[in-house]
């Protein structure tokens, strides 16, 4: 069934193709797809290093995608991007990976953008939430929220902690918060269609903490907890 939700992302993303084939599980069909040229390669790198070296990121040619069009634009935050979601009449946004800080005519442009989140907000927001939270002895997870003019503040639509089990690879947790996201913010989706849910329909999230990038000697020492069996989650 094609569902009222368009697909933001970019070349070289790594959740694009997972979050199509789950919303396919789903029975949900992107409406659209819109792809703002490509990731950088700087990211693209800094990702790649922290996933297990089977991975491959795909691309939208390793897929069935009949009836959804994939539309290119120079800038998410263009008004040619806005006006095409008017013109397709698209109710939510997913993003499966947008280069950009979306800008709020975007993020109002329709019921809402739907981000997931590889932490459980609101107390790991920023980066590297999963090393963090390793690191903290806390759950890894993944939040699906509406996306807001604060990094990820937006109203939480739902969350869900990822298993790990003692001695798992830092490189292979990294790899299952792929797919667990792309699960993640396509349950999303669907609660938030069915529900007709909103930003301003869903309570504010309580107050939180900001982490900055985990510093190399505390990286270390979240992996020397995975190596030695000292971390488990859910």
């Amino acid at each position: 069934m094609t569902s009222s939700c368009a697909l933001l992302s970019s070349l070289g993303s790594s959740l694009t193709v997972p979050l199509v084939e789950e919303l396919e599980k789903l029975g949900l069909i992107p409406q659209a797809i819109i792809l703002d040229g490509k990731m950088p390669e700087s990211g693209i790198a800094i990702e790649k290093a922290r996933l297990d070296a089977s991975f491959t990121i795909r691309d939208l040619t390793d897929v069935d995608l009949i009836g959804t069009p994939t539309y290119f634009v120079k800038n998410h935050n263009s008004q040619i991007c806005v006006q095409l979601l008017k013109k397709l009449n698209i109710k939510y946004l997913l993003n499966a990976g947008t280069p950009r800080i979306l800008k709020s005519e975007l993020l109002d442009a329709t019921n809402g953008v739907i981000n997931c989140h590889p932490g459980m907000l609101p107390g790991y927001r920023g980066c590297t939430a999963v090393e963090w939270s390793i690191f903290n002895n806390d759950a890894v997870g993944a939040t699906a929220h509406f996306m807001s003019p604060g990094i990820d503040e937006g109203a939480i639509i739902c969350q869900e902690i990822m298993a790990v089990k003692a001695f798992e690879n830092y490189e292979i947790i990294r790899t299952r918060m792929i797919g667990h996201q792309a699960r993640v913010l396509a349950k999303a989706f669907q609660k938030a269609a069915a529900g007709n849910l909103t930003p301003q329909s869903l309570p504010a999230q309580s107050e939180g903490r900001y982490y900055k990038p985990i510093p190399w000697e505390s990286l270390a020492e979240a992996k020397g907890k995975l190596l030695r069996g000292e971390y488990t989650s859910g």
